[in-house]
């Protein structure tokens, strides 16, 4: 990749060998997006430096309500423009990495059919035979196989030709180290899609469990996941997806070796049971199969929880089984693997499940509503952290929609005078959630109401019409709603 300073100084040559090569870059825009760069470069390190004033004016005692409201918008000015510089850097690195190098000036333009002839060694004094032509007729190359797995071009190198490699690689490690370089070996480089495809990404820092798409997996990476060493972990758990769509590796299944040390998880949307690897499977591997299932039939989905359950050994009721379908859904794939942990818990109580399963959406969401009613900063943070963690980006609008909806009841609560059966009859709102909501109307006025309507409006607006972060935007409206 080319330095951007070099590009700047030499801005006609960079674009006139891009222009040769055949790549469609514009070095004027590249430079224009990259002035902008470093201008909002500029402009974030100036709001952390205020940032930093104002954290270090907090110290040493409680601060007063100006400069608490400058630290708040500061911190969403300053989100809004780290946002636009990480935008703008994307777009820079995204145009930089397809500049292509500078050619020099006697190399000609085109193909391997465009090339000159610079200079020729001895006579040829019978017809010469391409070397690649060569190799192959003594075997000593596979194209084939080198391009199943690792893309068209690349090769084996078999028997003396591969030994003759080895030998060259050995005789530069020689006289290198005669000269006083020491031989070290260093971890393989691959990209990231390579990497992903051998298995290596996994789903958390520190975690020994990998989540592998299964129709891009190449043969290599399949035979890494089954045999491969693993240095630094005892076992280790990969959940492919779709590999009955990767015809190449579904085929070979039941003739690969697979170490003892890893545990393989295979999910299918779709499966053929005619063919020979399902049926090894059933043979050597755990099969369940699961119904995809919709919320008219959640009484079924109920009670094979509770039979499944006292399957594997403990107890459970109806309605510890709907809280559970409630917070972790209809997949019974999910729900399999969760009984699978809450069997080997002496007894079920409703707490033991509650610290198995996080709350469910809308239960953090009231939650949320609630505590930022009742001022408890702390843990709205805590349930905005979980929140995001949980469902991304896209969360936060969700989200947004039912503090909304707890906002109107709320409403219809405060002008009904906390008659929550009048405000359940009225608005047709579930009075299981109207209770739980109505302690929370004593001290909330007109005047509160409408600055909570007010807060979650402008935030709505907000994130509808900037790049700041949604979940910022959300917490802010809910502190504000508190005061």
């Amino acid at each position: 990749m080319l330095d951007i300073k070099f590009i700047r100084e030499n801005v006609d040559l960079v674009q006139k060998s891009a222009n040769d090569k055949g790549y469609k870059v514009d070095i004027a825009t590249l430079l224009q997006l990259d002035d902008e760069r470093r201008d909002l470069q500029k402009q974030v390190e100036a709001l952390r430096e205020q940032r930093n004033v104002i954290s270090a004016k907090m110290k040493g005692g409680r601060p007063d309500q100006e400069l608490i409201d400058q630290g708040k918008q500061l911190k969403v000015e300053l989100a809004e423009r780290e946002s636009y510089l990480k935008s703008t850097e994307e777009k820079v690195a995204a145009i930089l990495k397809n500049v292509p190098n500078i050619t020099f000036d006697d190399v000609p333009l085109g193909g391997e059919e465009d090339s000159v002839e610079v200079k020729v060694y001895g006579d040829c004094k019978t017809g010469a035979k391409d070397h690649l032509d060569y190799a192959v007729s003594r075997g000593w190359v596979d194209f084939e196989r080198g391009a199943k797995v690792a893309g068209a071009k690349f090769y084996y190198l078999k028997g003396d030709l591969a030994l003759l490699e080895n030998a060259v690689t050995q005789f530069a490690l020689d006289y290198v180290t005669k000269q006083g370089f020491t031989f070290i070996t260093v971890p393989h480089m691959v990209n990231l899609r390579t990497a992903e495809g051998a298995g290596f990404t996994p789903k958390g820092e520190g975690s020994n469990e990998y989540v592998v798409d299964g129709e891009d997996l190449t043969l290599a990476g399949m035979q890494e996941i089954a045999i491969g060493q693993t240095l630094f972990m005892s076992s280790s758990v990969y959940l492919i997806s779709k590999l009955g769509e990767n015809s190449e590796i579904w085929s070979q299944l039941p003739d690969m070796k697979f170490d003892d040390d890893r545990t393989i998880i295979l999910v299918e949307d779709k499966i053929d049971k005619r063919t020979k690897t399902y049926k090894w499977l059933q043979k050597n591997a755990k099969v369940q199969e699961f119904s995809p299932l919709s919320d008219r039939q959640k009484p079924q989905l109920l009670k094979w929880c509770v039979a499944e359950a006292k399957v594997r050994g403990c107890e459970l009721t109806n309605r510890q089984a709907e809280i559970i379908v409630d917070r972790l859904g209809f997949d019974q794939l999910r729900l399999s693997n969760f009984l699978d942990q809450l069997a080997l818990a002496e007894k079920v109580t409703d707490d033991l499940i509650d610290n198995f399963i996080p709350l469910a959406r809308t239960e953090n969401v009231f939650d949320l509503f609630i505590s930022a009613l009742a001022g408890d900063y702390d843990k709205v943070h805590d349930i905005i952290n979980y929140l995001e963690s949980e469902s991304g980006v896209d969360g936060a609008y969700q989200t947004m929609g039912l503090l909304a909806s707890q906002a109107t009841n709320l409403t219809a609560l405060v002008l009904a005078d906390g008659d929550s059966n009048s405000v359940a009859s009225d608005f047709s709102a579930s009075p299981y959630v109207l209770r739980k909501l109505a302690p929370s109307v004593k001290g909330v006025d007109k005047e509160k109401l409408k600055r909570i309507n007010d807060a979650l409006l402008r935030a709505d607006l907000q994130m509808k019409t900037t790049s700041v972060n949604p979940w910022l935007l959300v917490e802010a409206a809910l502190v504000g709603i508190g005061k």
